[in-house]
Parts: structure tokens; C-alpha cells; sequence
């Protein structure tokens, strides 16, 4: 029988690595799944029945590591644990005792592949004391019982890392999003692109010895002390318009939407406008936040940088139709978008503040319309250097949008700010859409049941 020296194995582990695993300072790469899996079993065959009497146990300990991996599809996870992670775990204690060096963060990482997988063999059953028990690991945990929400079949929308010992994970589940936010982090594992994938398992559970705690949602293994529920954004809750927006009309004996500007008197509008413009301006970058959770609260793709100045605002802007034509095509290619209809976008006032909420394919500052004629009677005028754009498309999963969707994600932008702490100046007019007049329509009148 063919064997080969602990140079040799090693050698084919290295071009293994080199075809699975993308190498570091390498510009150009593509995966070689072929190869890279003759030469991976072929190192652990020879590893196996080599007569090498000099065992180089961290090559033995790296190549169970890599077949761990690579064999994560088609072998069950007992397989994987017996076969390859607890041999592997006895290989680094093994070199370590011989005298080879290890890295800290490369022998730590073994530990915890052995304490995970041997954890998801002893919770496979998704019982509520196992629940419970996972559950109690993360600050604010209780909040998930209280809703419909559910890690399984969850979907990552918006992963951030805020610095090197702290990240950010957002899901989607059913028109809810919850945002996950995780301290003093140790070990970060993405397995694959998360924004195609549905979650179907999780797992959270102390690690052994330690005061950390292991985070797992199949895509994403996250090693850190602290896990905080930050919140459960509940779409449904804002999407519908509110009550205040609108006043019963006795002679017309319909619900009416609340007058912009009238010479006699202060109307509502006005005086709501009045009210927000004393209130301290919200920081863009906050707006921006906020508005991506109720975006991603419905499912819908988040946009990073949604400021538009310069000369790609005056397209959008500009006199020629044809010029503002190109301009709301180019976003719809871009980002691949249904309609140009599907855009969401923000105007502010030259202090700073929000002015208006509105969902539609014309962006303007125009001077003809009731919000101009709000923001000026309280002496403003529109800050025409910059307004925030957001493309209404779905996430990965989802083809369209529903009828009224874009409605709805108007009314629920507005009363989400709104809900926040974010003045607005045109304080309703996020609630005058097509859809908000459907439902008002159903409205009782006041005091009826």
C-alpha cells in the first residue's frame, strides 16, 4: 500500500485549503470544488495510513477541521462530530503537547466547533424547556414570547459591524423585525451569503467555562458576552392612518382629510406643524435608521446610503421630461424595481427638520402644493440641497409588492418616525393616500359602533 510522508500530506492539505478556502492577498480566485475534495480526502486518507512515524498532528488537526466543513451537506452531524471534530479537538491538544505551535484563536475556534456541534446533538428536539432556556441567554429575551416572532424560518435583512467587538443583526419574520445587537464579541462565523437564505435552525447557549455566549442561526455563529434584544419592530401596527389625521364633516357626513392653510383661522395641520417645529430636529443618520427598520419590518430591502444631492438630485428635478425620465429608469434598473412608482423619499426644511413623508415617481420642491404652503406659513422653506431616497424593493423571496404595499410603507414610514420621537412638519399628510382613503371610508361615524 501507497503512503506518504507528513511532508507530502501536507502538501495536498495546502492545495486543498487553496481550492475550498479563498487564500488571503489574492486579487483573483475562484472556488475549485473538484479538486480541492480529491486533494482534502486524499490528505486524510494518507494521514490515516501513512507510516510516517512523525505525526505532524496540527496538519491531522487542520485537514478534520476542513472535512468538518466541506462535508457539513452530506454527512449528518453525528458523522461530523465523531469523525472529524472530536479527532480533530485530540490532534490540537495533541500538537500542543508535542511542542508545535497553535494559535490561540485557531485551538479556541476548535473548542467551540466541538462544544456547538456536541450542542446541537443534545437540544435536536425543539422543546420549551430548551426554548426557554436559550431564550434567557439574551438581554430582553422575553420580549420574543410576547409576539408572533420566530427565529425559524427568519431572514437576515441587515447585518453591521459597528467596530471589532460589536455588530448588529436584524431578521425578518412575518411583517416583524428584530434587532439583534451583540457586545464584547470574540469569534464572528458567516458560512454562506445570508441574504438568500431562510434561517431553519438556532441555537444560543453558554460555552463551557467561559462567561461567553455562543449565538447561532445556521448562517451566522456568533461568539460574544453579551446578546441584546434591542427591539421587535412590528409593521402592521403603523401601516394603517391615524385617526387624528382626519375630522368627521357633518354636512358632507364623511370623514375628511384635516385642512392645510386657511386665511381666517389656524387650521390643525398648521398648528400640528407649529408644535414639531419647536422640537429639536432628528439627526439624518437617525432618520435613515429608523425609516430601514420599518422598510425591513415589511420585508424590504434596506438602502445604506439613500442621500441624493448634486447633480443626481437635478435630474430628478430638472424641466426636461426626458432628462427626469432617464433618471427614475436608471433607479428602477439599478435596483430593479417593478415600477418607477416604488420610491419612497424624504424632503427637509432648510433648519433641518423632516418635512414630509411621501411614496410616488415625482420629486419635487414645488411651491404649488398644501405641504409648501404648511412648512411657509410657519416661515420655512425646503432644503432643495438633499432629500433621502429609498427604492421599494423586496428582499430575496418575495417577487412583487402587493396591491397598496407602497401606500401602506408610506403610512408606516410617517407614523414610525412619528412613534420615535421624529417631528415632521407636514405632521399627516403621509396618511392621504389611495389606501388610507379606502380604509377611511369604512370608518363608523362618531358614535357609531
Amino acid at each position: 500500500m501507497k503512503t506518504l510522508t507528513w511532508e507530502d500530506i501536507k502538501d495536498l492539505y495546502n492545495k486543498a485549503r487553496y481550492c475550498l478556502c479563498c487564500p488571503r492577498h489574492v486579487s483573483q480566485w475562484s472556488r475549485d470544488e473538484e479538486n480541492g475534495m480529491f486533494y482534502l480526502w486524499s490528505a486524510y486518507h494518507y494521514a490515516r495510513t501513512t507510516e510516517d512515524q512523525a505525526t505532524d498532528h496540527l496538519t491531522y488537526a487542520r485537514i478534520l477541521r476542513l472535512m468538518a466543513s466541506e462535508t457539513a451537506i452530506d454527512h449528518s452531524e453525528y458523522e461530523r462530530y465523531h469523525n472529524f471534530i472530536l479527532p480533530a479537538l485530540q490532534e490540537y491538544e495533541a500538537a500542543v503537547k508535542s511542542g508545535q505551535k497553535v494559535g490561540d484563536k485557531e485551538f479556541d475556534s476548535a473548542k467551540f466547533d466541538k462544544e456547538h456541534l456536541g450542542y446541537q446533538l443534545n437540544h435536536e428536539s425543539c422543546s420549551e424547556e430548551n426554548w426557554n432556556e436559550a431564550i434567557a441567554l439574551i438581554e430582553n429575551g422575553d420580549m420574543i414570547n410576547k409576539t408572533d416572532f420566530g427565529f425559524h424560518d427568519s431572514k437576515p435583512v441587515g447585518f453591521e459591524l459597528i467596530s471589532d467587538k460589536q455588530a448588529v443583526l436584524k431578521l425578518n419574520y412575518d411583517n416583524l423585525l428584530a434587532v439583534l445587537r451583540f457586545e464584547n464579541i470574540a469569534y464572528i462565523e458567516i458560512a454562506t451569503d445570508p441574504e438568500t437564505d431562510w434561517i431553519s435552525d438556532f441555537y444560543c447557549y453558554k460555552v463551557k467555562d467561559s462567561d461567553l455566549v455562543t449565538f447561532d442561526i445556521e448562517y451566522y455563529r456568533i461568539i460574544c458576552r453579551k446578546v441584546v434584544l434591542e427591539k421587535i419592530v412590528d409593521f402592521n401596527k403603523y401601516k394603517d392612518p391615524t385617526p387624528d389625521a382626519f375630522f368627521w364633516s357633518k354636512p358632507l357626513q364623511i370623514w375628511c382629510c384635516q385642512q392645510a392653510v386657511n386665511e381666517k383661522y389656524l387650521t390643525n395641520r398648521v398648528r400640528k406643524a407649529k408644535e414639531q417645529m419647536s422640537l429639536k430636529p432628528a439627526e439624518v443618520s437617525r432618520v435613515i435608521r429608523l425609516t430601514n427598520e420599518i422598510l425591513a419590518a415589511d420585508g424590504i430591502q434596506e438602502i445604506q446610503n439613500p442621500v441624493i444631492r448634486g447633480k443626481a438630485l437635478e435630474k430628478f428635478t430638472s424641466a426636461d421630461n426626458t432628462t427626469r425620465k432617464e433618471a427614475y429608469e436608471a433607479v428602477k434598473n439599478r435596483f430593479g424595481m417593478a415600477s418607477v412608482k416604488h420610491l419612497l423619499w424624504l424632503r427637509f426644511t432648510q433648519d433641518g427638520h423632516l418635512a414630509t413623508v411621501t411614496a410616488s415617481d415625482d420629486i419635487n420642491f414645488g411651491r404649488e402644493s398644501k405641504s409648501y404652503d404648511i412648512i411657509h406659513t410657519c416661515g420655512l422653506e425646503w432644503d432643495t440641497s438633499f432629500i433621502l431616497l429609498f427604492p421599494i424593493t423586496p428582499i430575496t423571496g418575495r417577487y412583487q409588492l402587493q396591491a397598496n404595499e407602497r401606500d401602506e410603507l408610506e403610512t408606516a414610514v410617517g407614523n414610525y418616525l412619528i412613534a420615535n420621537g421624529v417631528p415632521i412638519i407636514d405632521y399627516y399628510s403621509h396618511n392621504y393616500n389611495e389606501r388610507g382613503n379606502q380604509i377611511v371610508k369604512k370608518w363608523p361615524a362618531p358614535g357609531q359602533a
